[in-house]
């Protein structure tokens, strides 16, 4: 199968972005910016190689597998591995004990761990498979019974609220 880079950023970033994807030596790559974009982008793939952060989330609650990858100082590396007692890094993985999709603990993301990690995804309806059931379940979690997020849920009841007492 032919591979297909999609790459969601920021608007001021997409030229950059795109101008750093001609030297990757993959022939189809697709800079993406804005919201409904990105999580198109979310559901129609495979898998994702991800920074840390928000996107971690995101990607969970689209149940997409990832590889969540982490790039930090040497320094801070050091001070993770000695006082954080978790040894996961992502909230998804936090939740899900650690069973919501691959990671790279700061101090580990080398080239070779990460494309060990993302070529498992590419090539393993399996790993997908356990990592989607995995999403599903914390997806559930964080979601109303109707599918809403608990802020949508919220602001919903605030204008509901608001109109019966206008």
């Amino acid at each position: 199968p032919t591979l297909k880079i999609i790459v969601p950023t920021l608007p001021h970033y997409a030229e950059h972005m795109a101008q750093e994807a001609k030297n990757w030596g993959v022939a189809d790559v697709l800079v993406v910016t804005g919201d409904e974009d990105k999580y198109d982008s979310f559901k129609a793939a495979r898998c994702a190689l991800a920074a840390s952060g928000t996107v971690a989330l995101e990607l969970g609650l689209a149940a997409t597998p990832a590889v969540i990858a982490y790039k930090i100082h040497p320094l801070t590396a050091a001070l993770y591995r000695r006082f954080v007692k978790t040894p996961f890094a992502s909230l998804v993985n936090i939740m899900a004990g650690g069973l919501g999709g691959a990671q790279e603990i700061p101090g580990n993301s080398t080239q070779k761990n990460l494309q060990s990690a993302v070529e498992t995804l590419l090539t393993s309806d399996q790993a997908c498979a356990e990592q989607i059931s995995v999403l599903n379940q914390v997806r559930s979690w964080l979601t109303v019974g109707n599918g809403n997020s608990p802020s949508r849920e919220a602001a919903q009841t605030v204008l509901k609220v608001a109109k019966q007492t206008i």
